[in-house]
């Protein structure tokens, strides 16, 4: 017999974290098939200008952005970028509302609410914040008592770039839980995994 163990949506997810599917039971399963969906929620790359920036609080207006705190990128400039901001070097996001930034220079400064000093916005030309592309893995794990869990070596797990649909089977099941990982490293994704089981 055939039946549905779990259909879950996994929480959004932005750079370098990792999120887990709801723990799926498999009392009385002999063999499994997971079908996860990885959607790439990465933002395209955004422009400001030197008017857009209020030095007083380190920040920059981009209108209805789409950035969640924590997500990475670097800055390209047609000018000179503001003073305190560098070319080619990492930085992360700091949501203060739906069109306005502050920039970090880690994701535990992000985290923090800690910004980067912006000390003039006089640079000239227009700027360009560009989101680091999607990557990471999914992971399939399993655990005898919901607090141990272990990676599973087959299915093996499965790096991403972008956007994936990945179908698994298992046949031969030797765990009472089952649980999907998505380990983020760059860029935003969000995740739905469904599960059957056999038995």
């Amino acid at each position: 017999m055939q039946r549905i163990l779990n259909d879950t949506v996994l929480d959004q997810s932005s750079q370098t974290d990792t999120f887990y599917s709801d723990e799926i039971q498999l009392d009385h399963i002999y063999g499994w098939a997971m079908r996860h969906v990885i959607t790439d929620a990465t933002t395209s790359a955004d422009t400001f200008l030197d008017a857009n920036v209020t030095v007083g609080t380190d920040t920059i207006t981009m209108t209805a952005h789409g950035l969640t705190t924590g997500a990475k990128g670097q800055l390209t400039t047609s000018g000179t970028l503001p003073a305190g901001l560098s070319l080619a070097t990492d930085y992360f996001v700091i949501v203060t509302d739906a069109d306005d930034i502050q920039l970090a220079t880690s994701l535990a400064n992000a985290q923090a609410g800690t910004q980067v000093d912006i000390t003039a916005a006089a640079g000239g030309g227009t700027h360009t914040f560009t989101p680091t592309a999607l990557a990471g893995t999914a992971t399939y794990q399993a655990s005898l008592d919901g607090t141990n869990w272990e990676d599973l070596a087959s299915p093996a797990a499965n790096a991403f770039t972008g956007s994936e649909t990945s179908l698994v089977n298992v046949t031969d099941v030797f765990y009472n839980k089952l649980r999907l990982k998505v380990a983020v490293t760059a860029g935003t994704a969000s995740a739905t995994a469904r599960v059957n089981g056999k038995g």
